[in-house]
């Protein structure tokens, strides 16, 4: 999976950072051996790991005012890094992913994957939000921040033509506390209740966030070895389509955006808006089957497919092969 999330019109860059080339350097080598030793310490998903199941209970905000939060569940049952199956189930919406053989299979009772389950995706992905991928740099924080009585140890990420985060873990146990978008309509990651799952530690809490706003919580209910896989494990739904994939593989990451226009009449008026959009990412880099997922009218949703389309994307990468992925891009109007 690959994520993209930007603030119409303004677009950030990368870190430059300070010091003669040798000290840049050593910079970049302590925050690369401090993403290290987090992902080392929280990641469970790795060679080493013997099969184990997750299952959690989720629950997410609606997209539109006024309805009712959605229950759902979250299971995954993972046998090594390359063969693993994650079931999503809200109310009208299931989801199911298998890695096997090389390939990514993909079946839900939807022709596109809805915001809810692509951030819930990304929460419980911290081995991802917490590795610099291709074109991105990141410099360590100086000032002190507390959450909730923890004193945090934060580092900046940016990259071309992306919004940057916040990566702050615990200072002492290094455990991650929280992933931050730099800007405050994205999507934002917290993480408590750790507990110990055999030399690792792993989250019994996870939260999103879109701005201040609680937009899903998953508690989890079981964390289990599992000792004798069934052989159904892996058998793959009907109807379920097919990409090639790899462990860890490079999200796509954009080469040339243009700015969404700004609806004459909203701006006039002033309105502003939220919009996200379904994308697939083919090998050539161009989005294609683009849907609005989160709609804000006519007028904004227009502005958004018309400018989405004329993106260009390097692909998601296994190695030297480029792949097809799916994201969700979510794009915020505003007027100041």
């Amino acid at each position: 999976m690959s994520g993209s999330q930007l603030k119409a019109p303004g677009f950030a860059g990368g870190y430059l950072l300070s010091g003669t080339p040798a000290e840049q350097a050593q910079q970049q080598e302590r925050v690369l051996q401090f993403l290290k030793e987090v992902r080392d310490l929280t990641d469970i998903r790795t060679a080493d790991s013997p099969p184990f199941r997750v299952r959690a209970r989720v629950e997410a905000a609606p997209l539109k005012p006024g309805m009712k939060p959605s229950h759902g569940t979250l299971l995954l049952s993972w046998l090594a890094p390359a063969q693993w199956r994650e079931e999503i189930t809200f109310p009208g919406y299931s989801q199911v992913r298998i890695a096997s053989q090389g390939k990514l299979w993909t079946a839900r009772d939807a022709p596109f994957e809805s915001v809810r389950a692509y951030q819930l995706e990304e929460l419980i992905n911290l081995r991802s939000q917490w590795t610099l991928r291709q074109g991105e740099s990141a410099r360590e924080e100086n000032k002190e921040k507390k959450q909730k009585g923890s004193v945090m140890r934060c580092i900046e990420v940016k990259g071309y033509l992306e919004p940057g985060r916040e990566l702050c873990s615990d200072a002492e146990s290094l455990v991650p506390l929280a992933t931050r978008a730099v800007a405050s309509h994205l999507t934002s990651y917290e993480y408590g209740d750790y507990a110990p799952w055999g030399s690792k530690q792993f989250p019994h809490l996870m939260r999103a966030y879109e701005g201040k706003n609680l937009v899903i919580e998953a508690r989890l209910e079981e964390l289990a070895l599992i000792s004798e896989p069934p052989a159904s494990l892996l058998s793959l739904p009907a109807g379920a389509t097919a990409w090639d994939w790899c462990d860890n593989a490079e999200p796509a990451k954009a080469l040339d955006k243009t700015a969404p226009h700004y609806p004459q009449a909203a701006r006039q008026s002033g309105r502003e808006a939220d919009v996200s959009v379904y994308a697939v990412i083919p090998t050539d880099g161009s989005p294609q089957h683009l849907t609005v997922v989160r709609s804000a009218g006519p007028d904004f949703d227009a502005s958004i497919l018309a400018a989405v389309a004329r993106w260009r994307y390097r692909p998601g990468m296994c190695g030297d092969n480029p792949i097809t992925t799916e994201t969700v891009i979510d794009v915020a109007y505003r007027l100041r």
